[in-house]
C-alpha cells in the first residue's frame, strides 16, 4: 500500500528537520495528469539528487548563508517550473539548511538518462522515466564545485533517513540516494560532490555519539546498577546504535543500561551478555575503529592558512579530519575525502570543546602539537 500525503507530511514534521516550508498544493496527487508512482509498490525508489545552480553565494561560511530568503527565487522556480506549470522537484534545500516541500507524488526533474549497466540497474527503471521512480531534491549551490553548506548536508542527511524508514529502503547508500548525474550520464553533472563524500556526509550528520569516550567505570557502573542514567551510558547506547545495534534515539539521562542493544553486539561478537562488562569489551565497542590518518604530520603555517581559507579542500585540511577521526572527534565511519575535505569545522569543535579551546582563535602550535604530536593542551 502506498505512502500517503497524511503519512509523508507526519514523516517530515518528525524529521528533526528545524526549517520546513510547505507550499500550497504540495498534497496534489495529479501533476500534469501523472498521478502516483510508477512503481509496482506505489512508492518512489529513492532520492535523486540535484543542484540548482542558481544560488546567490558559493561561500559555506554559516554568516554568508543564515538568510534564508537568499534563496527564494530558486524556491520559486523549483515549486513552479515555468515550462510546465508543476513543481521541478518534489524538494528544495536552501543553504541555509531550510528545506521546501513543494509534492509528495511524481512531478519533473529527472528528465533523459538510464541507469542500464551502472550500480543502479536493480532498480529497472525504464530509460527516461526518472519521473516516475525517483523523487528528487534540488539544493541551491553555484553548481561550479562542492560547495554545499554544513546546515544543507545535516537536512539533507535527516531527510534522507526519513525516506529510508517512510518508504523501507534498506539502508542509505548510494543505491538509494544517486546524482543527477548517474541518471543523466553527460548530460548533466549534478551534483559536484562525489558518491563517496556523500556518504561520508551521511555518516558524519546521521550519527548519535558524539565521540567522546566514556569512562570504564562509569559504565561499568550502569551495568552494576541499571538504574543509573549516566553521560556514560548514554554514549554507550549511541555507539552501539551506529556501528548497528539498536533503532532507537537515546535520551541523555534517561537511558539506563541498554540491555536489548549490548545484547545484539554480544551475539554479534561472541560475548557473554551477563558477563561483567570488560576493558577488553569497552576498547573493542569505542576502539576498533579503522584508522585513516597517514602518519604525515602537515606544516603548521599551512595549517593556519587552511583554518582561514575554510572552504577550499587541501592535504592539510584532509590530514587534520583524518587525524581527529582517529583519535575520536568526528564521525566514526565516515571516509574524508582527499581532493574533497576541507577545514573540518564539526570535527574541530568537537575537539576543542573537550579540550577547552576556543574553536574560532587562530589554530596555535600548542593546538597543533597536541592534536598530531599527542600532548595535553
Amino acid at each position: 500500500m502506498s505512502v500517503s500525503a497524511s503519512k509523508f507530511e507526519k514523516a517530515i514534521n518528525e524529521s528533526g528537520i528545524a526549517k520546513i516550508k510547505w507550499w500550497k498544493d504540495w498534497d496534489k496527487n495529479d501533476w500534469n495528469g501523472r498521478k502516483g508512482w510508477s512503481t509496482k509498490s506505489g512508492d518512489p525508489q529513492g532520492l535523486l539528487l540535484h543542484h540548482n545552480g542558481g544560488a546567490a553565494t558559493e561561500s559555506t561560511k554559516p554568516e554568508d548563508n543564515k538568510d534564508c530568503s537568499k534563496d527564494d527565487n530558486g524556491a520559486k522556480f523549483v515549486n513552479r517550473h515555468p515550462d510546465f506549470n508543476s513543481p521541478a522537484s518534489q524538494f528544495f534545500l536552501r543553504r541555509c539548511g531550510k528545506l521546501d516541500v513543494n509534492a509528495y507524488t511524481q512531478c519533473y526533474h529527472a528528465g533523459k538518462g538510464d541507469f542500464t549497466g551502472t550500480d543502479w540497474a536493480g532498480h529497472k527503471i525504464p530509460k527516461d522515466s526518472g519521473n516516475g521512480y525517483l523523487l528528487g531534491v534540488e539544493i541551491a549551490s553555484k553548481g561550479k564545485k562542492n560547495d554545499f553548506t554544513e546546515a544543507q548536508w545535516e537536512t539533507l542527511t535527516k531527510l534522507a533517513i526519513t525516506l529510508k524508514e517512510l518508504y523501507g529502503w534498506k539502508d542509505l547508500s548510494t543505491y538509494y540516494f544517486p546524482r543527477h548525474k548517474d541518471w543523466a550520464g553527460g548530460r548533466k553533472n549534478d551534483i559536484q560532490a562525489s558518491n563517496k563524500f556523500v556518504q561520508g556526509k551521511f555518516e558524519e550528520y546521521g550519527q548519535l555519539w558524539d565521540g567522546k569516550i566514556p569512562p570504564y567505570d562509569s559504565v561499568l557502573a550502569a551495568q552494576e546498577d541499571k538504574t543509573i542514567a549516566n553521560k556514560a551510558v548514554f554514549r554507550l547506547t549511541n555507539r552501539l546504535h551506529d556501528i548497528g545495534f539498536g533503532k532507537s534515539t537515546p535520551v541523555i539521562y534517561e537511558q539506563t543500561w541498554p540491555n536489548k542493544n549490548y545484547g545484539l553486539w554480544c551475539d554479534a561478537n561472541g560475548v557473554d551478555a551477563d558477563a561483567v562488562y570488560s576493558e577488553q569489551v569497552h576498547f573493542d565497542i569505542f576502539s576498533n575503529i579503522e584508522k585513516y590518518w597517514d602518519g604525515q604530520v602537515p606544516e603548521y603555517d599551512h595549517m593556519v592558512a587552511v583554518q582561514a581559507d575554510s572552504e577550499t579542500a587541501y592535504s592539510a585540511s584532509w590530514r587534520i579530519t583524518c587525524r581527529l577521526h582517529d583519535i575520536g572527534f568526528g564521525a566514526q565511519k565516515s571516509i574524508p575525502v582527499k581532493g574533497e575535505q576541507s577545514w573540518p569545522t564539526k570535527n574541530y569543535g568537537l575537539w576543542c570543546e573537550a579540550n577547552g579551546v576556543d574553536p574560532d582563535a587562530v589554530y596555535s602550535p600548542e593546538v597543533h602539537s597536541a592534536i598530531f604530536g599527542l600532548v595535553s593542551v
